[in-house]
This record gives structure tokens, C-alpha cells and sequence, in this order.
């Protein structure tokens, strides 16, 4: 399984770097110097894909996507996750991917050590197919 998330984020890197002559070191890539809760720094998008670094010091209201996969890969930190109404830990090395119309949302154990996530929606995501179904608290 680690064997084919490498695979997989090395087939990400190379996506990347291929299209914009860059490579991309995730560990490397920071948040604002401030932030209140959700901070996200695009990496690469085009037609097919959108790849955005993601910090979430608190939490991410539940919601869904229409037409988008969202897969995500806990680099940094712990937290717990909700997906179609079940909560389970996330911590890092996890992959979650979510396809169209599943409910998900996230909470973060430690506002002071946010956790940090690689993002992969496809086709490309232009943020106007969320639907939110609850907010917190």
C-alpha cells in the first residue's frame, strides 16, 4: 500500500513537473505566516486535475462535491474525519479519497500543529460545486 502511494505521489511530482518545468517538494511549502482556520496554496491545475497544499487548524464543515474526486493525503498532523456520517482518525500517510456526492468534513486534534494535506480534485476544481451540509460550531 505505501508502495503505491509513492508510486502514486511520484506519478503527482511528475505531473508537475513536467507541466510547469518545476518540481515541487511538499515538505518545503509553508502556510501564511497567519491564518485563522483553513489556509491552501494551489500547486498546479489545468483541465483534468487541481493539486492545492492545505493547512486546517480547526476544522472543515461537512459537505460534498457534485462532480469533483477529492483525494487527500495527510502529510502533517492528527485529526478526525467524517465521511457519509462515519468518524475515523486521520494522522499522517493517510490517503482519502472521496468521490462525487460523499459527505465529508475534517476536525483537527491541535489548532497549534494544523494539519497539513496534499489535495487532488478531479476533473479541475474551480470551487463552485461544494454543498455544505452542516456548519460547526
Amino acid at each position: 500500500m505505501k508502495k503505491m502511494l509513492m508510486f502514486w505521489l511520484c506519478g503527482i511530482s511528475l505531473v508537475i513537473s513536467q507541466r510547469t518545468s518545476a518540481q515541487v517538494w511538499l515538505d518545503t511549502i509553508q502556510p501564511p505566516a497567519e491564518f485563522e482556520n483553513v489556509a491552501r496554496v494551489p500547486l498546479y491545475s489545468d483541465s483534468t486535475v487541481t493539486v492545492v497544499v492545505a493547512w486546517v487548524k480547526k476544522g472543515i464543515d461537512v459537505h460534498s462535491h457534485v462532480s469533483h474526486t477529492e483525494t487527500v493525503y495527510i502529510l502533517e498532523g492528527n485529526g478526525v474525519m467524517e465521511l457519509n456520517g462515519e468518524h475515523f482518525p486521520v494522522h499522517p500517510g493517510m490517503t482519502v479519497s472521496v468521490p462525487p456526492g460523499q459527505e465529508h468534513g475534517v476536525v483537527a486534534d491541535d489548532p497549534e500543529h494544523p494539519l497539513k494535506a496534499l489535495s487532488v480534485f478531479t476533473p479541475r476544481y474551480v470551487g463552485k460545486d461544494s454543498v455544505n451540509k452542516v456548519s460547526r460550531p
